[in-house]
């Protein structure tokens, strides 16, 4: 995928925000890939090379992923795992899903997940969310042989005067 700079940023700025760690670990999808549009993820693989993308369209993954790495590095307690990825195999597929905190109790795990977003995406429910936790709880329930509590989102919303924090409570599948 071709990176442009049309805003004239610095090239430090450019690097820190296409700077990118990710990765899916010894899987063959995702979680996130696994709710995605199949058509739009196929389109995209196939016209990497012709997709150009400017720099400050990063801002606010980059700006997520630093949300993410300060609530890693502020947990120090035992009762919780950050940013553990799961593995299940299911036929031939691997299906892994990095799950942002788990909160470890005596009859269970409470499943929670970070979110930098637009309050719409709140009002309107994103239905993404919903399928994410449920996909993260399966994944618990078969890689850790362990009950889900609970599934939350912490959203940390964007818009307005100021950055507000809400934690969402997802009504648990258990299908």
């Amino acid at each position: 995928m071709p990176i442009t700079n049309n805003h004239r940023l610095p090239d430090f700025v450019v690097d820190a925000l296409t700077y990118d760690t990710y990765s899916r670990g010894e899987s063959d999808i995702s979680v996130t890939q696994l709710i995605d549009s199949p058509r739009v993820s196929l389109l995209q693989r196939e016209h990497a090379d012709e997709i150009d993308r400017d720099a400050v369209d990063f801002l606010w993954s980059r700006f997520g992923t630093s949300v993410h790495e300060m609530f890693e590095k502020s947990v120090s307690n035992d009762e919780y795992v950050t940013e553990e990825r799961l593995f299940h195999k299911i036929d031939n597929w691997t299906i892994s899903g990095a799950i942002d905190l788990q909160h470890i109790h005596k009859d269970g795990i409470a499943v929670a997940d970070y979110k930098v977003t637009s309050v719409w995406s709140v009002i309107f429910d994103k239905q993404e969310w919903h399928k994410q936790l449920n996909c993260y709880a399966w994944l618990v329930r078969k890689a850790k042989q362990v009950p889900v509590k609970s599934l939350s989102i912490v959203a940390i919303l964007r818009d307005g005067t100021a950055v507000s924090l809400k934690s969402l409570l997802i009504t648990l599948s258990h299908r």
